[in-house]
């Protein structure tokens, strides 16, 4: 028996049957289709959405409820004008829909279209507003663990003692400890700007977007804390521990004797040398404690590391380090290869000490050091360098009539490969004076006339074995290639078209970093890094400088400058259509469009104007640091 009862705004169905003792398939079947054929009126939507249903609403719900998922702009009760997204003409419809687990449905607040605005022709914006919660953080994860405030060194000096802990135990009474899980900051109102508050926000949003995730060696995201740690730790473990070949390395006899002990002078050095402000390592004891004017460290621990190298015993805490993830600022911030592991160490431990003794008696090699000593990882000179050593000490023998032992020509030819920064820095402050005298064109073709001046000197100093031309001509090279990398990208981005800007710029990148490995192939000793053979590689710059001077000679001039500042309007046109490949009418309105851009900008800050702005200034800068 069925009853259905119509109330005002629902209709109940009320069913009475009685089950028999035979045949209960046929009466389960005949009660389930009596039981389909009611409405179940809104399992997978709300009962406010707009119109009536057709077709494509129907599999809409067929989805929906196939799924587990509920139509969330049906939920809640609204005028027709935040329900309808479609209008056209007389016809308005509803036909954005956001469908969320029917579990989910409760963290969805609100859900309407904003009837004003429009995203597309006749289409409004359809808006979800979901409450999520936030995930709780313990005291320790948010801020770390409870540290001395060792900043407030200047304010109280602590009477240190023998050890660590004494010092720690001291440092704890006298300068106080931070409390982890305290939201409030302690601001100086001096330093606690606009721009310091907003850069503390994005840190703060960038740690929590980077350490609350981890993904595993599938790329799962691992969101339990126990794991995320374990997967910190293997992928430390396993970069520290990974062997790489290097270039073989002459071994020299080793030297036997007693160790030299420690000096007052050398500790005092080491400790003039010690950065202050720095994270500080497992036992917490920061660098401001050893300058303290309180009491003379170095005397104690000049005791105490000699003390250290007779027993040959060092302390636990030297065999203890903090590892901390830096985010490369690429990469995905849930990935472990995307991050940099910094290691945090005890302040005091001699390895300044033992560096400075082995910096007085070993020189190291460009193989021992991976070719990144100053000034001698650039272009040519690394791969060639014996070959150029030798140039120096028979040059530097030839002129001045004497020998000089390999320490001083090696000091002399660092002196001589950085001369091309001298250069380099020279030429950076008269970019902007060139491109805007000369031109871009004639301001590339100036540097490329500098530079072949300059191969052609190097290439001279090899045949007169002067190593002053040499130098000279080092300078020169400096000043052109930094005038010309200053320059260059303007004439490159004001001649492209807007939607190939990003690829040429890339290109001329790419050509570069080519021009740069051919040139250190070449420069190798087993081609041309030779004392016989080193003049041939500054012969191949010479041609290549010389083909790419041709080939701007002939080219027009950048069109936005031609426009702009020599107001030459037909051939501005008849650079872009050049350099854009458009007809003669089009290259009309590209030109009123760079003159309209160029009245728009604003002046640029020259490098002595940059004080003008004397508080934005400082408050960038306190930023910065």
């Amino acid at each position: 028996m069925k009853v259905v009862v119509a109330a005002e705004q629902h209709m109940y169905h009320f069913f009475s049957a009685y089950a028999p003792q035979t045949a209960k398939d046929e009466f389960w079947t005949l009660l389930d289709e009596k039981t389909a054929e009611v409405q179940d009126g809104y399992s997978c939507r709300g009962g406010f959405g707009y119109g009536a249903s057709n077709a494509d609403g129907e599999r809409i719900l067929e989805y929906a409820d196939s799924h587990n998922l509920t139509i969330a702009n049906t939920m809640f009760r609204k005028r027709d004008s935040h329900l309808v997204s479609f209008y056209s003409g007389n016809t308005n419809t509803q036909i954005d829909f956001i469908l969320v687990r029917h579990r989910d449905r409760r963290l969805v607040t609100d859900a309407k279209v904003v009837p004003y605005e429009t995203l597309a022709t006749q289409h409004r914006p359809l808006i979800c507003t979901l409450m999520i919660a936030p995930p709780r953080l313990r005291q320790v994860e948010r801020c770390g663990p409870a540290r001395i405030k060792w900043w407030r060194m200047k304010e109280k000096d602590a009477a240190a003692v023998c050890c660590s802990y004494s010092v720690a135990d001291a440092a704890r009474s006298e300068l106080g400890m931070t409390k982890p899980g305290r939201r409030k900051i302690e601001k100086q109102t001096w330093l606690w700007t606009d721009d310091v508050k907003k850069k503390v926000k994005e840190k703060k949003s960038e740690d929590i977007e980077k350490f609350f995730g981890i993904n595993d060696d599938n790329g799962h995201l691992l969101m339990n804390r126990k794991r995320a740690m374990e997967r910190w730790h293997d992928y430390f473990e396993r970069i520290s521990t990974v062997e790489f070949s290097y270039p073989p390395i002459p071994c020299v006899p080793p030297t036997h004797g007693p160790v030299q002990k420690i000096t007052v002078e050398e500790m005092d050095a080491a400790l003039t040398k010690m950065k202050q402000g720095k994270a500080t390592g497992p036992d917490d004891i920061a660098a401001e404690l050893w300058n303290s004017r309180c009491w003379n460290p170095a005397e104690w621990l000049t005791k105490f590391l000699n003390q250290v190298v007779t027993e040959k015993k060092v302390p636990g805490s030297w065999q203890q380090s903090t590892t901390i993830p830096i985010w490369k600022k690429m990469g995905s911030p849930a990935d472990c290869t995307s991050y940099r592991p910094i290691r945090l160490l005890t302040s005091y431990r001699p390895i300044r000490i033992v560096d400075e003794r082995i910096r007085e008696i070993v020189r190291l090699s460009a193989n021992q050091c991976g070719g990144f000593m100053f000034g001698y990882q650039l272009l040519i000179t690394n791969p060639a360098q014996d070959a150029f050593m030798a140039f120096l000490n028979s040059s530097y023998q030839e002129i001045h009539g004497e020998t000089k032992d390999s320490e001083f020509i090696g000091y002399l030819w660092g002196v001589i490969v950085s001369s091309f920064f001298w250069g380099a820095t020279a030429g950076s402050l008269l970019i902007g004076m060139i491109a805007d005298w000369v031109g871009r064109k004639n301001g590339l073709i100036f540097t490329y006339i500098v530079q072949i001046l300059a191969v052609i000197m190097e290439i001279i100093s090899f045949f007169t074995n002067s190593y002053i031309m040499y130098t000279v001509s080092r300078i020169l090279l400096g000043v052109a290639i930094s005038i010309s990398i200053g320059i260059g990208p303007m004439f490159v981005i004001e001649c492209s078209p807007v939607s190939c800007r990003g690829i040429i710029s890339m290109s001329t990148g790419v050509l570069l970093q080519c021009g740069l490995v051919v040139g250190s192939i070449v420069a190798m000793p087993e081609i041309w890094g030779t004392s016989n053979l080193w003049y041939l590689v500054y012969l191949l710059e010479l041609v290549l400088t010389a083909g790419v001077l041709i080939i701007f000679y002939w080219a027009p001039e950048s069109p936005s400058y031609t426009a702009t500042k020599l107001n030459d309007d037909k051939r501005a046109e008849r650079a872009v259509v050049y350099y854009h490949g458009i007809s003669a009418e089009e290259a009309v309105s590209v030109v009123e469009g760079m003159k309209k851009s160029s009245v728009k900008g604003e002046t640029p800050l020259g490098l002595f104007e940059i004080f003008a702005v004397r508080d934005e200034f400082i408050s960038r800068l306190r930023v910065a640091l």
